[in-house]
Formats: C-alpha cells, sequence, structure tokens
C-alpha cells in the first residue's frame, strides 16, 4: 500500500505510545484516538511513529478515523539499543508536583526503573503516593513521547530502602555526601547495571547507612551543595547514563 508524503526519517515522525507494537494493524482507544486527531492533527494516510514499554517501535499510518475510534497501519517493528546503563534510581517522594518533575526527567534521560522510596525522614504519606501512580504513569508517557525514548520507565513502590536494595544489579549505590564523588566512580567500575538511592532531604539515618553498608551498598556524592531530592535524582542519572555511553 502506498502512503503520500511518507517521511524517509522516523525522527521527523510524531510519536505515540501504545501498549503493544505487534501485528500489522491497531486499533486506538478513545484517549489515543483523540490525541492522533486533535493533538497531533493527523488525518487518514499520515504517518506517525508509534511505541511501546518493551522498546519496541513501529512506523504506522492512519488508515480509519471514525467517531469511535481510530486505526493504524503498522510497518515491520524494531528495538532501538538501550541504555549503556540500566539504572534504577529509588528516591524519597518529593513533596507536590516536584515528584512530576523528577519523572518527567528521569523518563527523558532514560532511567529503566523509577521507585519510589519510603525512608525514615520521609514526609510525603505512602497513602497519598499511591494515589499519584496513574498520574505519574500519564507524565512518564507524554515525556517518553516527547524525548524520542523508546519503552517507559518501570514505576514501583512506594518501598523501602531495604526492599530496593533487593533488586537485581551489578553495582547499589546511596547518595551521602560523605561518600566517593560520583562520577570517578562510574569512569572506574563502567557499570552496565545499576540501583542508585536517593534519600530524604534529611538525608538516610544512621541506620538506614549501616544497614545499607551491611549488604555492601557504596556511598556516593553528587555535590559540594545540598540538593533537593528531586535535582540530587536528576543529577545523579544524568551521571550515570551519559558517562555510560562514552565509556562503554
Amino acid at each position: 500500500m502506498m502512503h503520500p508524503n511518507k517521511p524517509t526519517d522516523r525522527k521527523t515522525l510524531c510519536r505515540l505510545a501504545v501498549p503493544t507494537v505487534t501485528g500489522s494493524t491497531l486499533t486506538l482507544g478513545p484517549e489515543q484516538s483523540h490525541y492522533v486527531t486533535h493533538v497531533l492533527r493527523l488525518s487518514v494516510g499520515q504517518a506517525l511513529t508509534v511505541f511501546d514499554a518493551a522498546g519496541l517501535e513501529a512506523r504506522a499510518h492512519v488508515t480509519v478515523v471514525t467517531h469511535t475510534g481510530v486505526c493504524l497501519e503498522l510497518e515491520a517493528s524494531s528495538a532501538r539499543p538501550p541504555p549503556a546503563v540500566c539504572l534504577s534510581m529509588g528516591l524519597a517522594i518529593p513533596k507536590g508536583e516536584r515528584s512530576d518533575w523528577a519523572v518527567e526527567k528521569l523518563t527523558e534521560l532514560g532511567v529503566a526503573r523509577i521507585a519510589w522510596l519510603h525512608c525514615e525522614r520521609s514526609v510525603v504519606r505512602t497513602e497519598a503516593a499511591g494515589q499519584r501512580h496513574e498520574r505519574w504513569a500519564r507524565v512518564a508517557t507524554a515525556a517518553a513521547q516527547q524525548s524520542r525514548r523508546v519503552g517507559l520507565p518501570e514505576l514501583v513502590g512506594p518501598m523501602s530502602l531495604k526492599e530496593f536494595l533487593t533488586f537485581t544489579a551489578d553495582h547499589r549505590l546511596l547518595g551521602d555526601a560523605a561518600g566517593e564523588p560520583l562520577l570517578p566512580w562510574v569512569v572506574e567500575h563502567r557499570p552496565r547495571s545499576l540501583l542508585l538511592a536517593i534519600g530524604p532531604e534529611g538525608g538516610f539515618t544512621a541506620a538506614e547507612l549501616q544497614d545499607a553498608e551491611a549488604r555492601d551498598v557504596a556511598r556516593v556524592s553528587l555535590n559540594l551543595n545540598i540538593l533537593r531530592v528531586e535535582t540530587a535524582a536528576v543529577t545523579a542519572a544524568a551521571m550515570a547514563l551519559g558517562l555510560g555511553v562514552s565509556v562503554a
């Protein structure tokens, strides 16, 4: 089937996150159909890129637009190589919209997992955090579409620091002002998979630090200044993921 004005570069196309990129056709639900027709303003014959949480993407063309939904025709899917570092970022839940900002930026950077931590000095109730998962998922989806990332971060928690540190990774780190600077650590160790925990603005307690040390978790510092939770998380992710590409 020939499509008019078919772009030659997938990077020029609008992007849409979908549940799965499989098969040759895809019928969108009401919310995604509205996004395609009213936000992206696409019509029959026009192209876009679809991608899913598993990291698959494909060029698609709008074939049907009705009041009940939009249908797409999919070309062969492909998988883009993942970041050089598979990063699981655990962070104490920031207040208010700062958590939304953290999800947005960590998604843009390519973090594989975002875990909300309930720490001894946390100030946000875990019950309130649990009610925001749907919003965080929407924020992550929008950030992935805008940043042209393929795949979505896994959003988990709230959980204890101890539980977070049970996830599998080659290296496990904990943010602490007295720790080794993170940037030289990344250069030296060249991690392929990494857990990194950021505590509340009051820091981890002595008991939490001792428990982490007993689990062979290294402490790393990010800056001479004291950073807000979301600033520290984004700074750490940029160091780990950005440098991970250059030293791989």
